[in-house]
């Protein structure tokens, strides 16, 4: 979660500057970023929400028998943050993803 807060504040920092929310035009931006698109407030949110179900059912499946028994350490702590940081990676990914296929189909779109 903390490589999650970290990404969001980055983001926070550069709101206002034009993102890939609804309504801009990506088109004209063919060379976005990974970093860019990684920390657009809505991937950031998705990735959010996404981390926090899926998270929490991995923690559980992984370690719910070790919390229950009260056996917490912080091996487990950093084991469970990982879990967390798992499926914000990947949803993170999978939106840098979908998003360039978009704007290659737009660019291609255009100049057709």
């Amino acid at each position: 979660m903390l490589a999650c807060a970290c990404l969001f504040h980055l983001h926070s920092r550069h709101a206002g500057r034009g993102g890939i929310g609804i309504g801009i035009d990506m088109s004209s931006n063919e060379n976005m970023g990974f970093i860019a698109i990684a920390t657009d407030v809505t991937v950031v949110k998705r990735a959010m929400r996404i981390a926090l179900i899926v998270g929490t059912v991995l923690a559980v499946i992984n370690q719910g028998d070790k919390l229950l028994a009260g056996q917490l350490d912080f091996g487990m702590v950093i084991r469970i943050i990982l879990t967390y940081c798992v499926p914000y990676s990947v949803s993170t990914y999978s939106s840098y993803l979908a998003v360039k296929d978009n704007i290659q189909r737009t660019a291609r779109q255009d100049n057709a």
